[in-house]
């Protein structure tokens, strides 16, 4: 990824330094299905998502000031869906 220039109405407020990294992604998921009726069931799934982490490069900069530091984190999601079919 290349520099990220954030800007609202025209002005750029911060730039982030890119840099390539390569991760293991991986993802699990689970999910029911319940019979409320005969004709009415509820729908239930789970999944838990794990993208790795990410690391921006060495400078990052705004209009107020320059910090050197990178910034970094995990990037990973928790996702529960319900949904509630009706056969016609």
């Amino acid at each position: 990824m290349g520099v990220t220039t954030i800007s609202v109405s025209g002005e750029n407020l911060t730039s982030i330094e890119g840099k390539n990294v390569t991760e293991f992604a991986w993802k699990l998921g689970a999910g029911a299905n319940l019979n409320l009726t005969e004709k009415c069931s509820l729908d239930l799934n789970y999944q838990f998502v794990d993208l790795g982490k990410f690391k921006s490069g060495s400078l990052v900069s705004n209009t107020m000031t320059n910090m050197h530091k990178p910034f970094e984190g995990d990037y990973r999601t928790n996702e529960l869906t319900i949904g509630l079919r009706y056969k016609f």
